[in-house]
């Protein structure tokens, strides 16, 4: 019910997001409508993220997720490394040196024009290897920590981390979600545009001579990942010391760090029944945005039981007339 209330609310963003893409842009109506379907999307996961953590109080067990946060971990072991390799093949002197049928690969699916335009921009940069280096690394550590601070978390007492009532000792690996927080925040800052932050931008960036239906896209999954991602993980060191909120509010940073997990596997494989490099990586943006969030929510959803209590209308406002008549 929560989400599709999110999806309720959600559909008057659509229409201002169109509203401020067709002042500010010269983009046509399709255009538009596909950029603001990725402001769409996370607004309104985040809409029903925010009333199912916020309204009612929680309650768990300890949980064991030994097996699937090993899992995550593994997987974001080869996507940290997979990225590290990625852009030092191609960005790097040794591209030029890598025989063809190993350029090729690490090349599938994207065009010639967008290749060398990819190179000229990152190489007359100044910022390029500052921002190169700060989006992997970045990136990397929120995508490893991740999966062990929500095994912790899970598998932790209350008592451990505290709960509405009262806030709970950090312990001693509480830095653990301090690096967390922090390289949330650095792996959104150099998602975004701003220069020197804006390797996943450019990244993303079709050349001239590409720009075809999905040349807003890009910048906006990019600058829509950068504010959920900011806004979720300062939510999360909020509330760090109340053990349900965080480890809610912790599935929901990784949800949205998940978004870099799931791309490049969706990426080849809508590749192969998709026409074009922009058709693959279009979908590829909105179904790892789409799973990445809602997947994250639904399992905070079953990973904690809510305690309901009477709506405050019915205890304190309109449906409590009678009983305060009664009391007189």
């Amino acid at each position: 019910m929560s989400l599709s209330y999110g999806f309720v609310v959600g559909a008057p963003g659509l229409r201002v997001f169109w509203a401020v893409y067709g002042v500010l842009t010269t983009y046509t109506m399709v255009q538009i409508n596909q950029a603001a379907v990725m402001w769409f999307i996370p607004f309104m996961v985040l809409t029903a993220s925010l009333y199912t953590s916020l309204s009612h109080t929680k309650k768990s067990d300890p949980i064991d997720c030994t097996t699937p946060c090993m899992v995550l971990f593994i997987a974001g072991l080869c996507t940290s490394a997979f990225a590290v390799l990625y852009f030092i093949l191609r960005f790097t002197d040794l591209a030029t040196a890598l025989p063809p049928a190993l350029l090729s690969v690490v090349n599938y699916g994207i065009p010639p024009s967008i290749q060398e335009h990819q190179a000229a921009v990152f190489a007359s940069r100044d910022n390029g290897l500052f921002s190169a280096v700060g989006f992997v690394l970045s990136w990397s550590v929120a995508l490893l920590l991740g999966p062990v601070l929500l095994c912790r978390y899970l598998a932790s007492e209350m008592k451990d981390f505290g709960t509405e009532q009262g806030p709970g000792r950090e312990g001693p690996g509480a830095w653990m979600g301090y690096l967390f927080f922090a390289a949330s925040m650095c792996a959104a800052m150099f998602s975004t545009s701003f220069v020197p932050f804006s390797f996943a931008y450019f990244l993303g960036r079709p050349a001239p001579d590409e720009l075809t239906f999905y040349k807003a896209l890009p910048f906006t999954v990019w600058e829509t990942k950068a504010f959920c991602l900011m806004l979720k993980a300062c939510l999360f060191m909020v509330y760090r010391r109340d053990k349900h909120r965080a480890c809610e509010w912790l599935l929901h940073t990784y949800g949205d760090i998940a978004f870099l997990l799931l791309l490049f596997p969706l990426f080849i494989t809508l590749h192969t029944i998709m026409p074009t490099f922009q058709d693959a990586m279009a979908h590829a943006y909105v179904l790892a945005q789409l799973l990445g969030e809602v997947g994250a929510y639904i399992c905070a959803i079953y990973m904690f039981n809510p305690e309901f209590h009477q709506v405050s209308a019915h205890l304190n406002g309109l449906f409590n007339l009678g009983a305060k008549k009664k009391q007189n």
